[in-house]
């Protein structure tokens, strides 16, 4: 069962059935959030430097990640509201300066380069999983750490993908361990939260971010959008850093967004608005066909 599962809702729903609860064991888990990663870096966030790089395609979702914000969303609201009600005195002015410019609209490549390099000069030996939205955000990423002296060295960083459309010979990959003074790194989605266990990972860098079913209606079909995931789904994803030995998780967002604004829990596929609004069309879909047979 998940670690983070809601045991009390399953009880309720069954008429109060009783609950055991066995505990497990797991290695305390140092969770670094990104004002506490930028303060220990020393990485600077500038409009610029958070540009995501989609290869073919950075022209015009360059241009989509530039387009002014019509009106601000919760999220936005929300961080601006806590900049400016929260003390940040124990960082320095840098710091300071990178939360204001902070664009939660992108997943940050070149502040995910930044950490990686960070725990392989700076960290101790152990393999790293970086939680991404889904396989172009891994495939462009793949591409720009392969094209860094470092994290581009085969001698020094072993650097996978771990996605459901890989074959299962290159999945079978990231379980291996990698050679002497060579530290694995693990590009996934979230089916690594709590479908895959990978045992020698220590380190883990969460975008905060996953896919969401949602419903397109200019184009009447439901698509797949990145969203911020729950506080369950950031628990557990910091739970895999903690499997053999004690751990280190680097969320690459603020620690008073995370608090402010998530919800506890996700929301179920069967509850998404793109489900609830297929199946409602399916339905008037049904109706239409019966009425039309009655009046034939």
């Amino acid at each position: 069962m998940s670690a983070t599962l809601n045991a009390e809702l399953f009880s309720s729903y069954f008429g109060g059935a009783p609950t055991i609860h066995i505990p497990g064991f797991t290695h305390p888990v140092r969770a670094h959030f990104l004002e506490d990663i930028l303060e220990r870096s020393g990485y600077k966030l500038t409009s610029s430097n958070q540009l995501d790089d989609y290869g073919q395609d950075k022209v015009w979702k360059t241009q989509r990640q530039l387009l002014p914000r019509k009106r601000k969303n919760q999220i936005t609201t929300l961080v601006e509201e806590a900049l400016k009600n929260s003390s940040f005195e124990i960082y320095g002015s840098r710091t300071r300066d990178s939360l204001v410019n902070w664009n939660p609209d992108c997943i940050g490549f070149n502040l995910i380069e930044a950490v990686l390099c960070h725990i392989c000069r700076k960290e101790r030996p152990g393999a790293v999983l970086v939680f991404m939205t889904g396989w172009d955000d891994i495939s462009c990423l793949k591409d720009q750490l392969k094209a860094h002296p470092l994290l581009g060295d085969p001698n020094r960083v072993f650097l996978l993908a771990c996605h459901g459309s890989m074959a299962t010979s290159e999945q079978r990959l990231i379980f291996e361990k990698p050679p002497p003074n060579v530290r694995k790194v693990v590009l996934a989605t979230n089916m690594a939260e709590a479908s895959i266990t990978i045992n020698d990972i220590v380190f883990v860098v969460d975008c905060g971010k996953a896919k969401e079913t949602t419903y397109d209606a200019l184009n009447n079909t439901p698509c797949l959008l990145p969203s911020w995931i729950s506080k369950a789904s950031a628990r557990q994803r910091r739970g895999r850093a903690g499997r053999v030995q004690p751990g280190e998780c680097y969320h690459l967002y603020p620690r008073y967004k995370k608090f402010a604004s998530w919800k506890h829990w996700g929301v179920p596929i069967s509850c998404s608005t793109a489900s609830r609004t297929t199946s409602c069309r399916e339905c008037s879909g049904i109706l239409e066909d019966d009425w039309s047979i009655r009046w034939k």
